[in-house]
Protein backbone atom coordinates (compact mmCIF):
# COMPACT_ATOMS: atom_id res chain seq x y z
CA UNK A 1 0.00 0.00 0.00
CA UNK A 2 1.27 2.93 -1.11
CA UNK A 3 2.49 5.74 1.71
CA UNK A 4 1.20 9.47 2.44
CA UNK A 5 4.10 10.55 0.89
CA UNK A 6 4.16 8.72 -2.32
CA UNK A 7 0.79 9.69 -2.54
CA UNK A 8 1.59 13.55 -1.96
CA UNK A 9 4.72 13.15 -5.06
CA UNK A 10 2.48 11.67 -6.68
CA UNK A 11 -0.53 14.41 -6.67
CA UNK A 12 2.11 17.29 -6.87
CA UNK A 13 3.66 15.71 -10.38
CA UNK A 14 -0.12 15.98 -11.50
CA UNK A 15 -0.77 19.01 -10.50
CA UNK A 16 2.18 19.95 -12.12
CA UNK A 17 0.94 18.48 -15.26
CA UNK A 18 -1.83 19.85 -15.03
CA UNK A 19 0.03 23.79 -14.69
CA UNK A 20 1.88 22.86 -17.64
CA UNK A 21 -0.98 22.04 -19.76
CA UNK A 22 -2.94 25.22 -18.46
CA UNK A 23 -0.07 27.35 -19.57
CA UNK A 24 -0.13 25.64 -23.13
CA UNK A 25 -3.51 25.76 -23.33
CA UNK A 26 -3.60 29.54 -22.68
CA UNK A 27 -0.59 30.12 -24.81
CA UNK A 28 -2.98 28.04 -27.55
CA UNK A 29 -5.89 30.47 -26.88
CA UNK A 30 -4.21 33.43 -27.08
CA UNK A 31 -3.15 32.39 -30.82
CA UNK A 32 -6.27 30.98 -31.84
CA UNK A 33 -7.60 34.70 -30.27
CA UNK A 34 -5.17 36.64 -32.14
CA UNK A 35 -5.42 34.39 -35.59
CA UNK A 36 -9.33 34.85 -35.09
CA UNK A 37 -9.04 38.88 -34.60
CA UNK A 38 -6.96 39.28 -37.98
CA UNK A 39 -9.60 36.79 -39.91
CA UNK A 40 -12.35 39.15 -38.35
CA UNK A 41 -10.47 42.29 -39.17
CA UNK A 42 -10.11 40.73 -42.70
CA UNK A 43 -13.90 39.90 -42.71
CA UNK A 44 -15.19 43.62 -41.68
CA UNK A 45 -13.06 44.88 -44.16
CA UNK A 46 -14.25 42.99 -47.04
CA UNK A 47 -18.01 43.41 -45.66
CA UNK A 48 -17.48 47.27 -45.54
CA UNK A 49 -15.78 47.26 -49.21
CA UNK A 50 -19.56 45.54 -50.07
CA UNK A 51 -21.26 48.15 -48.21
CA UNK A 52 -19.40 50.78 -49.83
CA UNK A 53 -20.15 48.84 -53.33
CA UNK A 54 -23.88 47.90 -52.84
CA UNK A 55 -24.49 52.22 -51.35
CA UNK A 56 -23.03 53.28 -54.68
CA UNK A 57 -24.87 50.97 -57.21
CA UNK A 58 -28.18 52.17 -55.22
CA UNK A 59 -27.12 55.46 -55.76
CA UNK A 60 -26.41 54.82 -58.94
CA UNK A 61 -29.89 53.84 -59.82
CA UNK A 62 -31.02 56.91 -57.98
CA UNK A 63 -29.31 59.01 -60.36
CA UNK A 64 -30.03 57.54 -63.35
CA UNK A 65 -33.71 58.06 -62.04
CA UNK A 66 -33.74 61.47 -61.23
CA UNK A 67 -31.41 62.34 -64.52
CA UNK A 68 -34.25 60.43 -67.02
CA UNK A 69 -36.65 62.26 -65.32
CA UNK A 70 -35.10 65.78 -66.12
CA UNK A 71 -34.46 64.61 -69.37
CA UNK A 72 -37.78 63.83 -69.49
CA UNK A 73 -38.95 66.95 -68.57
CA UNK A 74 -36.66 68.72 -71.61
CA UNK A 75 -38.23 66.64 -74.09
CA UNK A 76 -41.76 67.89 -73.08
CA UNK A 77 -40.54 71.61 -72.71
CA UNK A 78 -38.72 70.69 -76.22
CA UNK A 79 -41.66 69.29 -77.63
CA UNK A 80 -44.13 72.13 -76.40
CA UNK A 81 -41.68 74.49 -78.07
CA UNK A 82 -42.04 72.57 -81.34
CA UNK A 83 -45.35 72.11 -81.32
CA UNK A 84 -45.74 76.13 -80.34
CA UNK A 85 -43.58 77.05 -82.89
CA UNK A 86 -44.83 75.12 -85.60
CA UNK A 87 -48.19 76.61 -84.93
CA UNK A 88 -47.13 80.08 -85.37
CA UNK A 89 -45.31 79.24 -88.75
CA UNK A 90 -48.76 77.64 -89.88
CA UNK A 91 -50.97 80.28 -88.19
CA UNK A 92 -49.18 82.35 -90.76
Amino acid sequence: MPSFRDVMEILKAFYSCIQCLEKSFENDMNCLWAVYKEMAKKVIERVWRLVVKVTRTNIHPADLAKRGQVLVKERDTLIDDVSHLSSAVYAK
